[in-house]
């Protein structure tokens, strides 16, 4: 059986936590599996994991905190360019 592998990247550390607890509680597409969920908070290890492992989702935070459009290019569009 295949598990499925999900990287969540948002610089929010309780956000992380819920969404890995949502989502490894759901299964795939109703077939009893359920994914495994890997979250980080840093975009720059974020990119080495990328890197390093296989994923079958990306889900990525674009902007850091509070959005604000005089701050220059945010670390998660950054990190979406180099994917």
């Amino acid at each position: 059986m295949t598990t499925w592998q999900l990287l969540f990247v948002d610089d929010e550390e309780d956000t992380c936590r819920q969404v890995k607890e949502y989502l490894e509680g759901e299964s795939v597409s109703g077939s009893g599996e359920f994914p495994a969920v890997e979250t980080l908070t840093d975009f720059d290890q974020a990119l080495e994991a990328l890197e390093a492992c296989r994923f079958d989702l990306l889900i990525l935070d674009l902007r850091l905190g509070p959005h604000d459009e005089s701050r220059e290019e945010e670390a998660g569009i950054r990190a979406l360019q180099a994917v």
